[in-house]
This record gives structure tokens, sequence and C-alpha cells, in this order.
């Protein structure tokens, strides 16, 4: 990226990458996102699309903690509560 403290850019870029099913330069691209956040919309968006991707590649702890992080910083994101409700907002233990 040009400008590589830009979140919105890597949120674009990751979200090209998730379209074509690159799930590995996806995940990269939000996880540099995050620190570069400056906005509402950016955090939120950032875990989000994070918490989509670890939800494709089975992790789903790691979906369910990156929903709930949408939800501190934008409490009605639509996709997160109902990914969280598809997925259930607790841990479940194994059998």
């Amino acid at each position: 990226l040009k400008h590589p403290t830009y979140a919105d850019g890597h949120l674009v870029l990751g979200e090209i990458y998730q379209v074509q099913g690159r799930i590995e330069e996806a995940t990269k691209c939000y996880l540099e996102a995050l620190p570069h956040a400056r906005t509402k919309y950016e955090r939120s968006t950032a875990n989000f699309r994070l918490g989509e991707v670890y939800r494709a590649r089975g992790k789903l702890a790691l979906a369910r903690e990156k929903f709930r992080e949408t939800l501190k910083h934008d409490p009605k994101f639509e996709g997160a509560l109902k990914a969280l409700a598809e997925i259930g907002d607790s841990e479940e233990s194994p059998l």
C-alpha cells in the first residue's frame, strides 16, 4: 500500500482478497488495519471481517472474540449480532 497507516486501504484490500478466496492474505490485511483504525467504523469493520475469516476457517472461538469486539465498538452492528446468533455466543465445551 502506498499509505501503510491508512486502515481503510487495508480493509478494502482485505475484502478483495476475501472475495477471491485468498483468506490468508485477507486475514493479514484485516490484522494490519486494526492498529491503524482511527474511527469506530474502521475498528468495527476490521474486527467483523476478522470474525468472518476465522469463522470460514473453522476457528469459532476466535470468530466469537472478534464478533464480540465488533459489538464493543458498535453495539448495533447487525452482521456481528447475526453471526453470534448463528454460531452461538458462548464457548462450547468438548464432549
